[in-house]
């Protein structure tokens, strides 16, 4: 339906983007919509957020919604969070 279904914040992103980025993933998040977050973007989008990014560290990737914060370990849970939205 052209819908936005999910953000991804991938990598490896632009350092010189964090207010874009903090301004997208706040947005996302008072919209209902899920975060998927990956490498350094999972410490990125839980800043944005004002949340520590501590627990998180270790994680390849999360997926945020609402307020729960999922570890994606692997493609298996990537995929399973995926077919959630």
């Amino acid at each position: 339906d052209g819908s936005l279904k999910a953000l991804v914040i991938p990598a490896g992103a632009p350092e010189a983007d964090l207010d874009a980025l903090r301004d997208m993933v706040t947005r996302a998040h008072a919209a209902g919509i899920p975060i998927f977050a990956f490498g350094e973007g999972v410490a990125a989008a839980l800043r944005a957020l004002d949340r520590a990014p501590a627990a998180f560290a270790t994680t390849p990737g999360v997926m945020i919604r609402g307020d729960e914060v999922r570890m994606l370990a692997d493609t298996d849970a990537l995929a399973e969070a995926a077919g959630q939205v």
